[in-house]
Parts: C-alpha cells; structure tokens; sequence
C-alpha cells in the first residue's frame, strides 16, 4: 500500500495481519487482531530511529467490522491510527 503520511511524504507500507478472534453481531462481522510490517516515509519526527533507517518496523492493533462487501478497519500503531474503507467484489 502507499500513502501520503501526516508529514506530507509518501510513504510505503508492506504487512501481514492475523486476527485473534471474529464474531458476527446480525449483521455485521467484528474482527480484532493485529497488523506487523515494514513502513517508509518518515523521519525522526515521529520516532528517533528514522533518523537511521528508511525502513522501520511496525506493529499495531486491528479492529475490523464488515457489513456485506462493505468493510471498515481502523489499526492503532505508537502514535498513529489509521482508518481503511474497503469494497470486496467477489
């Protein structure tokens, strides 16, 4: 994924997420998990190891709930959350 970060640089992200557990309430299926990866993009700002490195290291809470093909999932990651929409055609 690509992305234009709060401090106005693109950046790239590559992850792997698993989930620790889903149910589905009516309509609509919960998920919560986690989401670990690489990210690019920023600078000591946002954590003094950026000063070394391009490539940092990430791992966050996932909360998901989807509704049909229509999906919402927010991850909290150090000082960041970040909110996804999602269409799935199948």
């Amino acid at each position: 994924m690509t992305f234009v970060n709060s401090y106005g640089n693109r950046g790239f992200i590559g992850a792997l997420e698993r989930y620790w557990g889903t149910a589905s309430i009516g309509l609509v299926d919960v998920g919560v998990g986690y989401r670990v990866g690489l990210v690019t993009g920023y600078d000591e700002r946002l954590f003094a190891l950026a000063n070394y490195t391009p490539v940092l290291p990430f791992a966050g809470l996932l909360v998901s709930a989807d509704i049909g093909p229509l999906g919402i999932e927010s991850v909290y990651v150090y000082k960041a959350i970040t909110l996804e929409a999602s269409l799935r055609l199948r």
